[in-house]
């Protein structure tokens, strides 16, 4: 045999790029991180790209620390809000395969989670987004307290750069880039870089979409 045939997975039949962006915006699915100081706009940024996303997301679910007192995300009126703690075991109880689901993971503390509760996010970012048709949004302040499993799972890092410069470096040796001289393009504490590992649009931009040419 002198070639490999392509083999369809049947969880998969509707993975697809952006209708209206391609290659821009994330294709679905992805895993996407965004990782910043307090008050930066992570959460109006992630908000940008749930609602621009063509088509639609059929179903938004956010995973947070205090799901029945906060308000932060009803107005993208998620199907589901969940704790750690309540999230279901098994995917199929929210998440329908035929339909094109999001997911956010809002502030988790990880540092203080059990071996099972950091098992269930393993799974979310490496096994839902895949075969359950799930885009995942994973906010947090500390890009490096995110467990290594979790951020290696990303096809987009967004971060704000700030006081957490472990974060820069921890970029930069992933990429190859000089991230403090990046950040010099940050004018507000509003200003990202976006860091695009999926191989289908600039690798390299200011505030999600403005590319950035770097020399390789």
């Amino acid at each position: 045999m002198s070639s490999l045939l392509k083999i369809d997975c049947a969880d998969k039949t509707n993975h697809h790029a952006d209708k209206l962006n391609p290659g821009l915006m994330p294709a679905f699915p992805s895993n996407i991180i965004a990782a910043g100081r307090k008050n930066s706009g992570k959460g109006s940024t992630i908000k940008q790209l749930l609602m621009s996303a063509v088509p639609a997301f059929d179903s938004i679910t956010v995973v947070h620390y205090d799901p029945e007192g906060t308000d932060e995300w009803r107005d993208v009126e998620p199907a589901h809000m969940f704790s750690i703690e309540d999230l279901p075991e098994q995917p199929g109880e929210f998440l329908d395969r035929s339909n094109k689901n999001a997911l956010v993971l809002d502030e988790l503390a990880f540092e203080g989670m059990t071996r099972k509760q950091r098992g269930k996010v393993d799974r979310i970012l490496n096994y839902y987004g895949s075969h359950y048709a799930c885009s995942c949004y994973c906010i947090q302040q500390n890009l490096v307290s995110i467990p290594p499993s979790i951020r290696r799972a990303a096809d987009w890092t967004i971060i704000w750069p700030g006081v957490d410069k472990e974060s820069m470096r921890y970029i930069g040796r992933i990429t190859g880039h000089d991230v403090s001289k990046l950040a010099k393009l940050c004018k507000t504490k509003y200003d990202s870089l976006t860091f695009d590992h999926s191989g289908d649009g600039p690798a390299v931009r200011l505030n999600l979409f403005r590319e950035i040419v770097t020399k390789t």
